[in-house]
């Protein structure tokens, strides 16, 4: 075989073999071809010219390039939940938590490489001597008591993709069928048997229009399929942040107040969905008959706070030191400068911009850099639809005394929460089951 007749294949339509996608994985894995011909090769990956079984095999052969431990064989039941967006929210940890004290077993696959900025590592890396580093032995132990398991890799699960992953992201070419594969392999080296898949659409989203995001969610599922585990993909809104808050320390008070049963915080729609994916776990493993018994068992696992004590179990075991922010509405985060944004007119919120609240965040807590803020945050004290009157509070903003973009972050902000007269017709939050 030649990596320029497969890809002179690929350019005529016509499908690829299993064999000539092994290839050009593993040629690339020993160097024999260049990140030059990779990115040819990932330049021609189209929906229109790449199947769902050319997918499968992508994703199987990157899958391949590392560990794989098929964790099924071993344990039984097991679920794996991923998110798939331009930016992460933390329903990941509500699901965990209950589906663990729920006693169904779920893992998440952990890295510092994947992701916009803020994902579930550094969550959880926000509880001082957190550490999922560690061996797959301590990881199945770990599972085995906790019903809940977290790895952190450090390249050895699908490390073609992560090569791969970053080339994508450096030179800005996206597809459904790669992305697909991408997050295929990675599910199919840690060998769970039934994946949940979290498919974004709107302004926070990698594909921005529900139709594709409901063929991003069809690719996944019909993928997972031909790799014989079960799938299903919730397609859900993110034209505004999911959560109120956005930030670290401020995300995970947000998860411990729904945790701690305080369900209706700032109306955001965090445990909304995060019912919504836990209710499709159980049914699609076969733990529940059916939505009203899912249902239930989410709500007992909030209620009687068994969920609340099974994320703090979670924390302790691998090494953390457990803080339950539990404050005040009035002041979230102690310790920590806080300032509010009021509304200017009165009116409905139309529209919170979400890209524009990340990158206002972004700056005020200098992400990327060594003096990155773990507390700041925003909190949007309003929804879209939201009727104001004017001068009413907004946004809550926590950061250091010493931010010096902290002014003209907090113009930003006020930016991106849209004010009109008329009332806007809304969105709705979850919008299709992909099976």
């Amino acid at each position: 075989m030649n990596i320029n007749d497969i890809l002179e294949i690929k350019q005529n339509n016509i499908p690829l073999s299993k064999e000539e996608i092994d290839f050009i994985i593993s040629s690339y894995q020993s160097g024999k071809i260049n990140d030059a011909k990779i990115l040819d090769f990932m330049r021609v990956i189209k929906e229109d010219n790449f199947s769902v079984e050319e997918t499968f095999y992508l994703a199987d052969a990157l899958a391949r390039t590392g560990e794989m431990w098929d964790l099924s064989s071993k344990q039984g039941l097991i679920i794996d939940k991923i998110s798939i967006g331009s930016f992460s929210d933390a329903t990941t940890l509500v699901f965990m938590s209950v589906l663990a004290a729920l006693g169904v077993k779920n893992i998440k696959l952990l890295s510092e490489r994947y992701g916009t900025f803020n994902n579930s590592l550094h969550r959880f890396g926000l509880f001082k001597g957190f550490n999922a580093k560690i061996s797959q032995n301590e990881f199945l132990n770990k599972l085995n008591e906790l019903s809940a398991g977290l790895y952190q890799d450090e390249s050895k699960i699908a490390p073609v993709d992560e090569k791969m992953y970053t080339l994508a992201k450096k030179y800005h070419i996206s597809s459904i069928p790669l992305t697909a594969a991408s997050i295929l392999a990675r599910k199919f080296a840690m060998g769970a048997n039934v994946f949940i898949f979290d498919v974004k659409t709107g302004e926070g989203s990698s594909f921005a229009t529900e139709e594709r995001a409901q063929l991003l969610g069809k690719y996944l599922v019909e993928g997972a399929k031909l790799g014989g585990v079960t799938a299903v993909s919730l397609i859900t809104n993110s034209d505004e942040p999911l959560g109120a808050s956005i930030g670290l320390r401020c995300e995970v008070e947000e998860v411990l107040s729904g945790l701690r049963s305080d369900k209706s915080l700032y109306g955001a729609k965090l445990l909304e969905v995060a019912k919504e994916l836990t209710v499709l776990a159980l049914i699609t493993a076969g733990v529940a008959a059916g939505r009203i018994e899912a249902s239930k068992m989410f709500d007992s696992t909030i209620d009687d706070g068994s969920a609340l004590n099974k994320f703090r179990e979670i924390i302790v075991s691998y090494g953390g030191e457990y803080m339950d922010f539990n404050s005040t509405a009035d002041q979230l985060l102690i310790g920590v400068a806080v300032s509010y944004i009021t509304a200017k007119s009165s009116g409905y919120v139309s529209d919170i911009v979400i890209n524009d609240v990340i990158q206002s965040y972004l700056k005020l807590s200098n992400s990327g850099k060594k003096d990155f803020d773990k507390n700041a945050g925003i909190v949007l004290l309003v929804r879209e639809g939201d009727k104001i009157e004017k001068d009413k509070k907004i946004a809550r903003i926590f950061y250091s005394i010493d931010n010096k973009s902290f002014c003209n972050t907090l113009s930003d902000i006020r930016k991106s929460i849209v004010i009109q007269e008329g009332k806007p017709s809304m969105k709705k939050t979850i919008y299709k089951v992909v099976l």
